[in-house]
């Protein structure tokens, strides 16, 4: 039978008192960021059936609400990783592929390494390929053979991921660092040695990474792995039902990095220097227009002083 994957950030709560309701869920978790909580009702007598889930907005913030103990409406509750009821095991992402290659071709390259389901995924209006597409193996071994090694498919290099359980938002390859590993519910127990020693087996390890508290030195319950392959991080992700550390079970997830902060300054205009020159001469133009109308009302458009954007006087 299938294992069962984790859900991204999202865990069970259960144990929960009858008073607990999802207003007070989301409170109680609200100190980890924003948590989008609910308490499961029993249709017929409207009354709480003691337990809920909860998910959070990042693997860290999960990963902090699952290191501590948990009171809720002063009863203590059981919190654990969040599971799909069926994964996408063995499946994988293949990347990059040639204009030429079909479901045909992409199965007959995978069936050396035994049975294999491919497709590519063509697009409705014109029936090209769309340049990726599937393959499902018979066991999860195969499937590392697949991963562990360089793949070449009509001539062509491709990109072979494993795919992400159900629920998970599928990233494009540039959005997350391709040698890079966030590891969550790390156990008190887990420094950075025992992390690196369970995580080589997938391949060399250049950087390893135990998050701890700033005041009391005690590890944050995450931590981040830089491989030297980025097959590497393939492996690790083909093993995440298996990745264990002092018997308790961690989150592995491919890396994002953090996106930079936006400024809302001059929200709602186009700046200057984000224009080409024809854009420019419309705006020109338009703005030039505009302050005749204006003019009757005694008002006019003029250029701010920074942002090379346009204010109303």
């Amino acid at each position: 039978s299938q294992q069962r994957l984790p859900v991204e950030n999202k865990i069970f709560v259960g144990g929960l008192s009858q008073q607990t309701t999802t207003e007070s869920l989301n409170r109680h978790f609200a100190e980890y960021g924003d948590a989008d909580a609910v308490v499961m009702m029993d249709r017929v007598t409207r009354r709480s059936r003691g337990f809920g889930f909860c998910t959070f907005s990042t693997a860290e913030a999960m990963s902090a609400a699952l290191e501590k103990t948990q009171f809720v409406d002063g009863k203590e509750v059981q919190c654990a990783p969040c599971l799909e009821k069926a994964g996408l095991e063995n499946k994988i992402f293949v990347g990059g592929l040639s204009e030429s290659t079909t479901s045909e071709s992409l199965n007959k390259h995978f069936a050396e390494y035994g049975d294999a389901t491919g497709i590519v995924m063509m697009d409705k209006a014109t029936s090209r390929s769309r340049g990726f597409g599937f393959c499902t193996f018979p066991s999860r071994e195969v499937m590392l053979k697949v991963l562990a090694a360089p793949q070449v498919i009509d001539g062509k290099s491709v990109e072979c991921r494993v795919c992400q359980p159900k629920g998970e938002q599928v990233l494009p390859a540039n959005a997350f660092q391709a040698n890079k590993i966030f590891v969550g519910g790390l156990p008190q127990s887990c420094d950075e040695e025992k992390l690196k020693s369970h995580f080589e087996q997938f391949g060399e390890i250049s950087e390893v990474t135990v998050m701890t508290d700033k005041d009391t030195g005690r590890s944050r319950g995450f931590g981040y792995i830089s491989f030297a392959d980025h097959r590497s991080v393939e492996l690790a992700l083909a093993n995440r039902s298996s990745n264990a550390i002092d018997d308790k079970w961690v989150q592995v997830k491919r890396c994002t990095p953090k996106q930079p902060a936006t400024s809302t300054a001059g929200k709602g205009t186009m700046g200057l220097a984000n224009m080409n020159s024809v854009q420019i001469a419309q705006f020109a133009s338009l703005t030039a227009q505009l302050n005749s109308m204006l003019g009757n009302f005694g008002m006019h458009l003029a250029p701010q002083a920074k942002g090379g954007s346009y204010e109303a006087k």
